[in-house]
């Protein structure tokens, strides 16, 4: 028992020691600490969301439906590909987190070859 509690703790260690921090603060995006992404929030229904030269590569909009249930939608600007997602609403934290674990943003650059990857399996 002690064997398999130990086997637990570190498993558990080793997935958040590989963990990368995201933060999002006053339109910036860090990852680790580091600058990584600009959010425009001047329309807090349709956020864009910019390279470090600010340039658009993600939209993340908020709308309702005729129910009045909000949902997203997800544009991924160079690639003109989206998805919607009615059952998880993204904020910005939360999608820059699964591009990262989804590898489609590595070192804070779109891998624009694994876009379609993740419109499929984010998708709804």
């Amino acid at each position: 028992m002690k064997k398999l509690s130990l086997a637990l703790m570190l498993v558990f260690a080793f997935a958040f020691s590989q963990a990368q921090k995201i933060e999002v603060s006053k339109g910036s995006v860090t990852v680790d600490g580091q600058p990584c992404l600009t959010v425009d929030k001047s329309d807090l229904n349709n956020l864009a969301i910019k390279d470090l030269s600010g340039n658009d590569i993600v939209y993340l909009k908020f709308l309702r439906d005729p129910l009045n249930q909000l949902y997203n939608v997800v544009v991924f600007v160079n690639s003109k590909k989206s998805f919607t997602s009615k059952r998880f609403i993204y904020n910005v934290k939360t999608l820059v987190k699964r591009m990262i674990d989804d590898k489609l943003l590595v070192n804070c650059i779109i891998d624009e070859t694994k876009v379609d990857n993740f419109v499929m399996k984010h998708g709804e």
